[in-house]
């Protein structure tokens, strides 16, 4: 048996952690790159930026204050109803009755969108996450997986390290029999300066455990992520 889940999580809460003088430091870089002096009154539109920049700053680097990987940590045995959290009664049953040689309860494929920033340019990056794995003894409510996955983009990433931190975490906190992870995603900084090629996107995957030997195993997986993509 194999489900897939196309979940979208939203989920900001974070405390400032600028104060006024960052803001000054930030209205000073802004006045230097319009190149108004000090003297010249900002437009009304312009007057809140520098808050705005820090507090979309605080948000964007919240996965260094936090441990992303703590989402994992409330977990259910396989047999559970209750693994699909985000799901109505009537679908909370991980019914591991149906095997195949090999992984014997199913794949499970959650596949959301996320953003992060470019450890180079601090320049965004919008991906396509899609998340596999094939639970040993502990399942973990889908939703934990997005908020997980969300997190570490909420750090300055290569999109290499993005996906192998999602997936060290998956079965590290879980102990998987194994994981699968597949980010494709659209790099502003490529866009928009330098070869400034709006159509390149960049795809990236790793596999863990199981994925990692069993070839039929990890075709799946694989093919379940473009099925979650074709129903998006």
């Amino acid at each position: 048996m194999q489900r897939t889940y196309e979940i979208t999580e939203q989920e900001v809460s974070t405390k400032n952690i600028f104060n006024r003088e960052d803001e000054r430091m930030v209205e000073h870089l802004l006045r230097k790159m319009l190149g108004l002096s000090a003297d010249v009154e900002l437009d009304d539109n312009l007057k809140e930026t520098p808050r705005r920049f820090l507090r979309l700053w605080t948000e964007m680097s919240e996965g260094y204050r936090t441990d992303p990987a703590s989402y994992l940590d409330t977990v259910f045995p396989v047999h559970s109803p209750n693994m699909a959290d985000d799901l109505d009664d009537s679908q909370k049953q991980f019914d591991s009755s149906e095997t195949k040689p090999g992984y014997e309860h199913g794949i499970v494929v959650v596949s959301t969108d996320a953003w992060s920033n470019c450890v180079h340019h601090l320049a965004p990056m919008h991906c396509r996450v899609d998340v596999a794995y094939i639970p040993k003894k502990k399942i973990v409510g889908l939703s934990k997986i997005v908020r997980m996955v969300k997190m570490y983009g909420r750090r300055l990433n290569l999109q290499e390290s993005w996906m192998n931190n999602i997936a060290d975490a998956m079965m590290n906190r879980l102990g998987a029999m194994g994981v699968a992870v597949r980010i494709t995603g659209i790099h502003s900084c490529v866009g928009m300066r330098g070869i400034k090629e709006d159509s390149s996107r960049t795809a990236t995957s790793c596999v863990r455990g199981i994925f990692s030997t069993n070839m039929a195993a990890r075709a799946e997986a694989f093919t379940l992520m473009d099925e979650n993509r074709d129903q998006h």
